[in-house]
C-alpha cells in the first residue's frame, strides 16, 4: 500500500469517546511490521514521519518546560523564603521537605494504580491544576510572612503557617510526582514508539530541559529574592498561574496526537469504595506488599535501588545545603548563581551521557559515571572537615558538588534507559512509582539527618553519610554489572524445546510447603504457577484481561476475601493455580503491541467486529490460536489430575477466550467460572457435548464501566439457549472485577459443591 502524502491523508476523529484513526486510502493488515506508538501515518514516509516526530516533540516539550520551570523555581524559592522569614535553622526548611517526601512515599501505591489505570490526559491535567493550586496558596502564606514577620514570633500563628506549608508542600509534592512519572516515564516510551534512538533523543532532550530550568529558574528567582523577598514571591505566583492554560493545552494537543495514549488496561480493576475502612487498609497493605516483593525480585532491582540510594544526600543545591550556604553568609543572589554553574554541569550530562551509552553502552557508562560522582562526594566532605577558613571550605564544598552533579546525571540518564529497556511496558507505571518510593524514602533519611543535626555548623555529619550512599550504591550497582544479562520480552505463543511434561514438575504437585509462584515455559505459551499448599486435588485454570499479564494479575486476583476474610488461596489449599499470559498483538486500530488474547475494535461493543474483512479474519485466527493453546493447557493438566478435577474459567477477555474453548471442547471438566465479560462474535458456535456437561459460573457487577452488565446476560442467555448448565449472579457493586465478599463467596460455593467429600 502506498504510504499518504501527508499527515492530512489521515484524520483523527473522535468517537464514543475514543480517538480512532480513520483512513482515506485502504486498511492496512492488522499485524504491521512495526509498532508505531507514534507513527500516525505510514513508517513508508518516513520524512513526513520524522515532522510529525519533531512537531508532537515540542508540544511535549513545551508542556514540560512550563511544568519543570514552575517547579524549580517554586523549590528553590520555598527554601529561600522560608530562611528569609525563619533565618539561623535548617529546621522549618527541613520539616518542610520531609513532609513532602514523605507523602510521595505514601502515597506511591496509589499514584502507580492512577498511572495505570486512569485516563492519561485527565490525569495529567489534574497534577498540573493540583500543583499550581498549591503553589499559588503556599505563596500566599508566604506572603504573610514576608510582610508581617511577627508573626514568626507567635507560636501558635508560626504553627498555623507551617502547617498550612506543609500540606500544600505534600500536594505540590504528590502532583509533581504524577506528572514527573507519567510524562518521563509513560508517554516518553510510548511517543517514541520502539524506537530506540527517538527514546534516546526524547529522553536527552527531556533531561535538557530538566537542567535547564534546575540552572535558569533558581537564579532568575534568587535575583528577584535579592531584591525584595515581597517581589519574589508573588512573582512565583504569578508564573505559575500564567502558564497553566498554555501547559494544559498543549499536553491536550499530545495526547489527541498519539493514539496509543488513549488505551487504557482494560483489564480488570477492583473498586474499594464499597469496602470498609478495615478491609481497605488490609487490601493496601497486601497490595504494597505484593507490590514491593514484585519489585525487589525484578533483575533490575539493584540499579533502581542505586539510583535510589543516591537521593539520600544532602551534598545537592537543594534546601538544606542552600539554608547552609545562607548561614555562611553567601547572598541568595550568588547562591542562585552557584547553583547555575551547577545545573550546567549537569546540563552537560545530557550532551556526554547519549554519545557515551553509544559507544559503551547504558550498564557501563553507569560505572563510570557513578564512581565520578563518588569521587567529587568524597572530596566535598573533605572540605567540610578539614581544618580551613570557612570561605576555602564554602569555596571547596560548591566546586565539589558541582563536579558531581555530572556523574550523578549520567548515571540518571544510563539507569533510567536501562530500566526504560528492560521493564515490560505493562509493568512500568507500577516498576516507577515503586522506584520513585524508594527514591522520596532517601530523601526522607536525608531531611530527617538535618532535623537531628539542625544547626549549620553540624552540617558535616549528614555530609558523610550522603558520601557513605553514594558509596554503597556504587558497590551493589557493581554488583548488578556482574549479575547483569540483557532480557528482551518475546511474544508469547512462540514453540520452544521444553516437553509438554515439563509444565509442572512431578515432584512439587504434592507440595506442602508455602505457596511456590513460578513461570512455566511450555510449547503454547508462558503460564503463570500458584502451586498448592496441601496434597493436590484440583487444578483452576484462569485467563486474565486484556493488557494485564499472568504474574500481574495473579496477586490482585488473590487479594479479593470472602465473607470470613479468607481469600481463595487460604480456603483451597489443595488447588493448582495456572494462569496463562497472553500474548503481545498488535492492536490494528491504535497501532501499538498491547497483551491480548486477541485484538478488539472497541471495549464499548466488545463483540463488535472490524470493518474491514481482513481485520476481522485475522482477529478470528487470533481468538481460534488462543482456545487451541489454552485447551492444551486444560489436557496437560487432565494427564495429571484427571479432566473432572479441572475447572477453567476467566475475567473479562480471558473469559471470552475460556468460554470460546469450553464450546470446543468434547468431554467435560470440574466447572467453568466466567466474570465479567461477553460472547465473542467472531464464531459462530455450536455447544459441545463436554460444555453441555460442564456446570457454568457468570457473575457480572452493574457498575462496570468497561464491560456493560448486558454483554454479560446475553452471553447467560446464550449459554442456556445452547443447553449449558448456567448459574448465573449479579452485583450492585464491584466494577471490573470479583465482588466482594458475595462474589467471592458465590465462587467458593461453587467450587466447593464440585470437591469430593
Amino acid at each position: 500500500m502506498a504510504a499518504p502524502s501527508s499527515a492530512d491523508d489521515q484524520r483523527l476523529s473522535h468517537d464514543d469517546d475514543e480517538f480512532t484513526l480513520d483512513r482515506t486510502a485502504s486498511e492496512e493488515p492488522l499485524l504491521a511490521e512495526r509498532t508505531a506508538g507514534l507513527t500516525l501515518i505510514d513508517t513508508e514516509d518516513e520524512p513526513a514521519a520524522n515532522k510529525n516526530f519533531v512537531r508532537i516533540s515540542r508540544l511535549l516539550y513545551k508542556s514540560h518546560f512550563l511544568s519543570t520551570w514552575n517547579n524549580r523555581v517554586f523549590e528553590f524559592g520555598a527554601f529561600l523564603f522560608l530562611a528569609g522569614a525563619i533565618p539561623n535553622t535548617l529546621l522549618p526548611a527541613s520539616i518542610y521537605a520531609l513532609s513532602a517526601s514523605a507523602a510521595a512515599v505514601i502515597f506511591s501505591q496509589w499514584i502507580g494504580q492512577r498511572i495505570d489505570s486512569v485516563n492519561r490526559l485527565n490525569l495529567i491535567r489534574q497534577s498540573i491544576f493540583g500543583q499550581r493550586l498549591a503553589v499559588a496558596i503556599s505563596c500566599a502564606v508566604l506572603s504573610l510572612l514576608a510582610w508581617l514577620p511577627r508573626l514568626t514570633n507567635d507560636p501558635v500563628a508560626l504553627a498555623v503557617t507551617l502547617a498550612v506549608l506543609v500540606a500544600m508542600g505534600v500536594v505540590e509534592k504528590v502532583c509533581a510526582v504524577t506528572n514527573l512519572i507519567s510524562v518521563e516515564r509513560i508517554w516518553v516510551v510510548i511517543i517514541a514508539g520502539g524506537d530506540e534512538d527517538r527514546l534516546r533523543r526524547l529522553n536527552s532532550l527531556m533531561r535538557r530541559i530538566d537542567l535547564f530550568c534546575k540552572l535558569m529558574g533558581p537564579l532568575a528567582i534568587s535575583l528577584v529574592d535579592g531584591i525584595s523577598p515581597k517581589i519574589a514571591i508573588p512573582v512565583t505566583a504569578g508564573m505559575t498561574l500564567v502558564s497553566l492554560p498554555v501547559e494544559y493545552f498543549a499536553i491536550a494537543r499530545v495526547y489527541k496526537a498519539i493514539p496509543a495514549l488513549h488505551i487504557l488496561k482494560d483489564a480488570p480493576s477492583r473498586d474499594d469504595t464499597v469496602l470498609g475502612l478495615t478491609a481497605r487498609t488490609s487490601r493496601w497493605t497486601r497490595t504494597t506488599t505484593t507490590n514491593s516483593k514484585w519489585y525487589t525480585s525484578h533483575h533490575v532491582f539493584l540499579a533502581s535501588l542505586s539510583l535510589a540510594l543516591l537521593y539520600i544526600t544532602v551534598l545537592s543545591f537543594s534546601g538544606p545545603m542552600t539554608v547552609f550556604l545562607l548561614a555562611l553568609g553567601v547572598p541568595s543572589g550568588a547562591l542562585g548563581g552557584i547553583r547555575g554553574v551547577s545545573a550546567l554541569f549537569e546540563l552537560s550530562a545530557t550532551w556526554i551521557a547519549p554519545r557515551i551509552m553509544r559507544r559503551i553502552g547504558p550498564v557501563r557508562s553507569g560505572i563510570w559515571f557513578l564512581n565520578w560522582q563518588a569521587f567529587c562526594v568524597t572530596a566535598a566532605c573533605l572540605c567540610l572537615w578539614l581544618d580551613v577558613p570557612r570561605s576555602w571550605a564554602a569555596t571547596g564544598l560548591v566546586c565539589t558538588v558541582a563536579l558531581s552533579r555530572l556523574g550523578l546525571w549520567g548515571f540518571d540518564m544510563s539507569a533510567q534507559f536501562l530500566i526504560q529497556d528492560e521493564v515490560a511496558e505493562p509493568d512500568r507505571g507500577r516498576f516507577s512509582s515503586q522506584e520513585s518510593a524508594l527514591q522520596n524514602l532517601g530523601e526522607m533519611v536525608a531531611f530527617g539527618s538535618t532535623i537531628i543535626f539542625s544547626r549549620p555548623e553540624q552540617f558535616r555529619y549528614p555530609a558523610v553519610m550522603s558520601a557513605g550512599a553514594v558509596g554503597l550504591a556504587a558497590v551493589l550497582y557493581a554488583i548488578f554489572v556482574g549479575l547483569y544479562k540483557p532480557t528482551k520480552h518475546p511474544p508469547i505463543f512462540e514453540i520452544l524445546v521444553l516437553p509438554t511434561s515439563r509444565s509442572v514438575p512431578a515432584e512439587d504437585t504434592n507440595n506442602t510447603a508455602s505457596p511456590l509462584n513460578i513461570d512455566i515455559k511450555t510449547k503454547t505459551m508462558v503460564t503463570h504457577v500458584v502451586l498448592p499448599t496441601a496434597a493436590h486435588t484440583h487444578t483452576v485454570i484462569f485467563l486474565h484481561g486484556r493488557d494485564s499479564t499472568a504474574a500481574e494479575f495473579a496477586p490482585e486476583f488473590f487479594e479479593s476475601q470472602a465473607s470470613d476474610g479468607r481469600t481463595l488461596q487460604e480456603i483451597f489449599p489443595g488447588i493448582k493455580w495456572v494462569f496463562p499470559s497472553a500474548p503481545t498483538i498488535q492492536s490494528a486500530r491504535f497501532r501499538t503491541d498491547m497483551s491480548q488474547w486477541f485484538d478488539m475494535y472497541r471495549t464499548e461493543t466488545p463483540h463488535e467486529q472490524y470493518p474491514n474483512s481482513t481485520n476481522s479474519i485475522a482477529v478470528d485466527r487470533q481468538l481460534t490460536e488462543a482456545s487451541a493453546a489454552i485447551t492444551t493447557i486444560v489436557d496437560e493438566e487432565a494427564q495429571i489430575i484427571g479432566r473432572d478435577h479441572v475447572f477453567l474459567g476467566g475475567i473479562s477477555q480471558g473469559c471470552a477466550t475460556a468460554v470460546d474453548a469450553l464450546l470446543r471442547m468434547d468431554q467435560r471438566l470440574a466447572g467453568f467460572i466466567g466474570m465479567c465479560s461477553w460472547l465473542p462474535g467472531q464464531s459462530a458456535y455450536e455447544c459441545t457435548l463436554g460444555a453441555k456437561q460442564t456446570p457454568v459460573l457468570l457473575a457480572h457487577c452493574e457498575n462496570d464501566e468497561t464491560i456493560d452488565i448486558r454483554y454479560g446476560k446475553e452471553l447467560r442467555d446464550k449459554l442456556v439457549k445452547m443447553g449449558c448448565n448456567v448459574e448465573w449472579h449479579d452485583y450492585k457493586e464491584g466494577g471490573h472485577w470479583v465482588n466482594e465478599p458475595e462474589g467471592v463467596d458465590d465462587m467458593v460455593a461453587f467450587i466447593q459443591q464440585r470437591l469430593p467429600g
